[in-house]
């Protein structure tokens, strides 16, 4: 058991080293039964530095299991925003990519198609040539909506921080709406409005389809 624990440490070792993540272990044992013990459980992060890495294990009797739960930390400053300068907004544009348009024709199909105007036979001929002008606008739109769209993604991408993924920086975003709600549900008032940060917390938990008076209740439900 030893030599295969040893070369699964190896193995973790040489893959945390080909991928550049950084290992991060808690000083207690991670696993136990009976009178044995072992260190089994690590955090791998990269691009973020963990801390205080800590093994607790589940006491109750009808819930104990043989690995702890590895919990860890992240630095506060890692959640700080820095101020951004204003940004000029980004001017629709008026001409069609052809190499875009051809690289996004499924999705420019699947915005077009329910905004298409119906035709009848019963229509006379100025009406059907209204309704392929009108038609002829609204494929057009749709396409430079998406244009738009590539192009603040791609301000977006520019902005970021050097080695911090899409995902990450979205976990930041959501984080940010978090810490406020919490601070808005420690300070609120019975019969107080929801804030912002607070109706954008349950949106991301899939609970803004909820009424304001459940939401309400909700917030001023005990941790």
């Amino acid at each position: 058991m030893e030599k295969n624990l040893a070369e699964a440490d190896d193995r973790l070792a040489i893959f945390c080293t080909d991928s550049k993540g950084s290992i991060s272990s808690p000083t207690e044992f991670t696993w136990k039964r009976g009178g044995k013990r072992a260190k089994l459980d690590y955090g791998i992060s990269w691009n973020f530095s963990l801390a205080s890495p800590r093994a607790m294990f589940n006491d109750i009797a009808h819930q104990r299991f043989n690995h702890a739960t590895l919990s860890l930390s992240l630095s506060a400053e890692e959640f700080s925003r820095t101020p951004q300068p204003a940004r000029k907004p980004l001017a629709p544009p008026d001409r069609i990519d052809v190499v875009f348009f051809q690289n996004h024709i499924r999705t420019w199909q699947e915005a077009v198609q329910d905004k298409m105007l119906p035709a009848s036979e019963e229509h006379d001929g100025d009406t059907l040539l209204a309704i392929q002008r009108a038609d002829q606008e609204v494929m057009k739109d749709e396409v430079l909506k998406l244009q738009l769209r590539e192009a603040k993604a791609r301000r977006r991408a520019k902005e970021r921080q050097p080695g911090r993924s899409k995902e990450q920086t979205a976990v930041r975003h959501k984080h940010s709406f978090l810490a406020v709600a919490n601070v808005d549900a420690v300070d609120h008032k019975d019969g107080e409005s929801t804030t912002f940060a607070t109706d954008q917390a349950f949106e991301h938990m899939g609970l803004r389809s909820m009424s304001d008076g459940a939401n309400r209740v909700i917030r001023g439900m005990p941790r």
